[in-house]
């Protein structure tokens, strides 16, 4: 990321940093309806009906595949920096874990078998991060969980 796209007050990120891209069933859950409607349509009549499901599909699969790319959770020592694309640019949120409460990890109804879950970090506001398509096999659950501070341990300070 460079300099310009950087907001003001965000965490520096070091060479020691962790990146966790999503996993592909990102984008490929938002292709598969589109795949088979333009094959059905294809299949009945591909000069005419043809035409409109392949441009719907090219409207919804390309703007999705570009978020894919261009989204990806980085982990520091300190913070999770989410960095979200779209087709007009990138959006950064720096969590630190000084203020998040808690994090659970739900895999949803494919992700067992597929590979992947939904992160969600509740923050002591109250508000909720939630990091989709997350891979089974990344740290990410666990460099979080290990860096919050459990509500005992506040409580007997």
């Amino acid at each position: 990321m460079n300099q310009e796209e950087k907001p003001p007050n965000s965490v520096e990120i070091g060479d020691d940093a962790i990146i966790v891209t999503q996993t592909n069933w990102a984008w490929i859950w938002a292709t598969v309806p589109w795949i088979i409607l333009f094959g059905v349509s294809f299949a009945f009549d591909a000069l005419t009906f043809g035409i409109l499901p392949s441009v719907l599909a090219v409207a919804v699969i390309v703007p999705r595949y570009v978020s894919f790319k261009r989204t990806c959770y980085i982990l520091t020592q300190t913070h999770v920096v989410l960095v979200q694309g779209s087709l007009i640019g990138k959006r950064r949120v720096d969590l630190a874990f000084s203020e998040m409460e808690h994090v659970d990890l739900s895999p949803g109804p494919f992700g067992n078998s597929l590979g992947y879950a939904k992160v969600d970090i509740q923050l002591k506001d109250g508000r909720i991060a939630s990091l989709h398509h997350v891979p089974n096999e990344s740290p990410l659950f666990g460099h979080v969980q290990s860096r919050i501070t459990p509500k005992n341990s506040e409580s007997s300070e």
